[in-house]
């Protein structure tokens, strides 16, 4: 029923970079089939994801669901009632992959808890997986792959992951990997830009912007080498991983700061010289796909230079 009016209250959060700006309301399913349609007619490859963002999520208020899967097998399920609906409707031409839970296990409802519950904490680049937590993520996670590959062979799926090292000790059934690089994980980047200090905050106020602006261009002109060579190493490794199990590297969002905004506050140019760096390393290490970074919604002004885009493209592309 794509003409169900679906509604959401004022998110209250104005420096939000993914969401919207007040209360609505609309035909969310009607939208899609809109927007699909100019996709479609321009002949571009895209990629589906799901945030599984509940009503009750502290980031805005989202609609209401019908449903909230709490295991990666019932996410699974809601997948192939979608994708059923999918292929009838516009067919799987240009449907690069399919991502069906955004940076496990963060979004997925009540997974860490439950994971924490039964395993430990989940302390991301912290000691490696146990034989636990191993099992735990695999026997989730596998399952909910092999149904939909069972019933969409010619469909890729994965599950999207941060970039830490301990995913791979886990034996994952994935057609491909996105992988989210960032170089907030390291230690002396967020120690040099305080960033989890503005966390609290981050949605709501822009009097730290200054000084972030001002931290983020300290620490480039510091240790942006030793940064960049941290990343590589970790880009490496999963490079490798992805040859070993034959999953190709990509990435839908990675390489410097996680959060940025068109603020008159915050400088630009930094961040666009590490999206530039990323393409040649991408290319270096052989990934499937790549993107320069978390931002290129066309709200954004920074994002707005359709030719610097084009040339990074270019370049990965002739690669």
């Amino acid at each position: 029923h794509p003409e169900t009016v679906f509604r959401w209250g004022d998110p209250r959060t104005p420096y939000m970079p993914w969401g919207w700006k007040a209360a609505g309301e609309g035909p969310l399913g009607q939208w899609t089939i809109d927007f699909m349609e100019k996709v479609l007619a321009r002949r571009l490859n895209y990629t589906l994801s799901a945030w599984w963002f509940t009503a009750q999520a502290e980031n805005n208020p989202f609609p209401a669901q019908a449903l909230a899967p709490q295991t990666h097998l019932e996410a699974a399920e809601l997948w192939a009632k979608l994708l059923r609906e999918w292929q009838r409707r516009f067919g799987f031409e240009g449907l690069v992959y399919v991502d069906i839970a955004n940076e496990v296990p963060y979004f997925l409802p009540g997974f860490i808890k439950k994971y924490e519950a039964q395993t430990g904490p989940w302390d991301e680049g912290g000691q490696p997986f146990s034989e636990q937590q191993v099992a735990f993520l695999a026997n989730d996670l596998n399952p909910a792959m092999s149904a939909l590959q069972r019933e969409f062979p010619e469909v890729r799926f994965t599950g999207s992951i941060h970039g830490d090292l301990r995913w791979l000790d886990v034996p994952l059934q994935f057609d491909c990997l996105d992988v989210h690089f960032y170089s907030d994980v390291d230690p002396r980047w967020r120690d040099r830009t305080r960033f989890p200090e503005y966390l609290p905050r981050l949605f709501t106020d822009a009097s730290w912007h200054k000084e972030f602006s001002e931290r983020c261009k300290a620490a480039r002109n510091a240790v942006a080498p030793m940064l960049r060579a941290a990343q590589r190493s970790k880009l490496a490794a999963f490079a490798a991983w992805a040859n070993q199990k034959g999953m190709p590297l990509t990435t839908s969002e990675s390489w410097s700061s996680w959060y940025y905004y068109d603020s008159p506050d915050l400088d630009w140019g930094w961040l666009l010289e590490w999206a530039e760096w990323s393409v040649e390393d991408a290319i270096e290490y052989k990934m499937w796909g790549w993107t320069p970074h978390n931002y290129c919604q066309p709200q954004f002004a920074n994002w707005k230079d359709a030719r610097w885009h084009r040339r990074l493209t270019d370049r990965f592309l002739r690669s």
